[in-house]
């Protein structure tokens, strides 16, 4: 069975859809879709919509025991790629959502923000492709077999009889979506795993590159049985997974300065936060694999910094604990 990779501009590291109310308020099933919207034209924001339709028994009331029934919710979401921060917001509530689930939606910001916001920052044309806008790099889905499952421009070759699946699974997982840029294969610490119903598998994948080439939103998408159908999007940047904890001390002009110089250098944040102490230097830590990386951003950084490795479980390549920079006078 053939699933063609969707290329169309109406749809978009963690997942950052939010699918409020699955389990048993949703009774028989529930359907989350996300329309991108956009990256922002400097490349610093990712806009989308997401819906999630629920609904109960036959009767569209919920099951025994919750106190929800079918409704519909609307969101909004920009996305701060550089700093991983979600703004949400409530564009619509219909229906009859559980009550505590209500009352949190409607304490977030309202349409009219949302509309603010896009108004005061223009959003670039945006359209579903493997390869991004400046030709530097490809987005690949890398099976355990270490063959890209998307080499193929019709999608991904699922098998056709429903039998064939569990043992193509087994052979196949993890899925992981990749970027291959100037020589090197970045894979995401996430996993791509298709729906299935009655053993036949569907799933697909959209790659949406931001204008400046650095990072690529990811929507996945996939359906069980019962009408039973999820998409998730999740940003991946062009390059290692590069944490980066600021110094207390550190202003917020000098952590966004630090930013643009990495980017400069074609090494992307894809979280940036506070550290908890002091100091006296910047340390770029590595995961294994990730020295020459590492290196790269010690070089970037201003100040320069230290390397050292990495000794705690962490789903990034590289953590730059940031001290500092050097201040003029």
């Amino acid at each position: 069975m053939k699933l063609a990779l969707t290329l169309s501009s109406a749809a978009i590291c963690v997942a950052i859809g939010l699918v409020p109310s699955r389990g048993e308020a949703c009774g028989d099933g529930y359907r989350n879709e996300i329309e991108l919207m956009g990256w922002t034209r400097d490349s610093r924001f990712v806009v989308y919509k997401e819906t999630l339709r629920c609904w109960g028994d036959d009767e569209g009331s919920a099951p025994k025991g919750t106190d929800g029934g079918q409704h519909s919710i609307g969101l909004g979401f920009v996305v701060d790629a550089r700093s991983g921060r979600v703004d949400k917001h409530l564009l619509k509530i219909e229906g009859m959502p559980p009550k505590e689930e209500a009352k949190q939606m409607r304490a977030l910001p309202k349409a009219q923000a949302f509309e603010a916001w896009l108004k005061a920052h223009p959003l670039a044309r945006s359209r579903a492709s493997l390869q991004s806008p400046n030709g530097s790099a490809r987005c690949m889905l890398i099976a355990a077999s270490g063959r890209d499952l998307l080499e193929d421009p019709n999608g991904i070759d699922y098998p056709i009889e429903s039998d064939e699946s569990e043992a193509w699974l087994a052979r196949e997982r993890p899925l992981r979506q990749a970027i291959s840029a100037r020589g090197k294969l970045w894979t995401s610490s996430k996993e791509f795993v298709p729906g299935q119903c009655d053993g036949v598998l569907n799933g697909e994948l959209s790659a949406h590159w931001s204008p400046d080439s650095l990072r690529v939103a990811w929507i996945s998408r996939s359906s069980g049985c019962m009408g039973l159908h999820e998409e998730a999007l999740f940003i991946q940047p062009a390059g290692p997974r590069l944490q980066i904890l600021a110094d207390r001390d550190v202003t917020q002009r000098e952590l966004e300065s630090t930013c643009a110089a990495l980017e400069k250098a074609w090494l992307v944040p894809a979280v940036t936060g506070r550290a908890p102490g002091r100091q006296a230097r910047s340390i770029v830590y590595y995961a294994k694999g990730s020295e020459e990386a590492a290196d790269a951003v010690a070089k970037a950084v201003p100040g320069g910094a230290a390397t050292a490795p990495l000794t705690w479980k962490t789903e990034f390549d590289l953590v730059l604990d940031l001290a500092v920079p050097p201040r003029g006078r």
